[in-house]
């Protein structure tokens, strides 16, 4: 008889969890997509719901592979549009080598036009 109170045990503790896990993965989807039309972090939160959601479902878990890897994809192309722009640039500007002289009434030097 023990053995089944500690079992019904488990199973009202996992339903009750996974009860909570759902409301508050739902209701972070929920606030996340209002969040998308309103001022706030919306990306972050629908992520975080997700992500949430995903300790319990399957689709939610494979929604969030397909999420993080649109996320890599879109991480090597800005990487490679960097590396593509400072390329066409010449690289990030140099420090100046010369530093102009001071004069005492404030002025730089004669030969730089103002």
């Amino acid at each position: 008889m023990a053995y089944i109170r500690g079992s019904m045990r488990q199973v009202l503790l996992r339903a009750s969890a996974k009860v909570a896990v759902s409301a508050l993965g739902g209701a972070l989807v929920v606030i996340g997509i209002a969040l998308l039309f309103l001022p706030g972090p919306g990306i972050l939160v629908l992520v975080a719901g997700v992500a949430l959601l995903a300790r319990e479902y399957l689709w939610a878990r494979r929604l969030g592979d397909r999420l993080n890897a649109k996320m890599d994809e879109l991480r090597r192309r800005a990487r490679r549009q960097r590396r593509v722009a400072t390329r066409s640039i010449g690289g990030p500007p140099a420090a100046p080598t010369e530093i102009p002289e001071r004069r005492p009434g404030g002025g730089a030097r004669d030969d730089v036009a103002v």
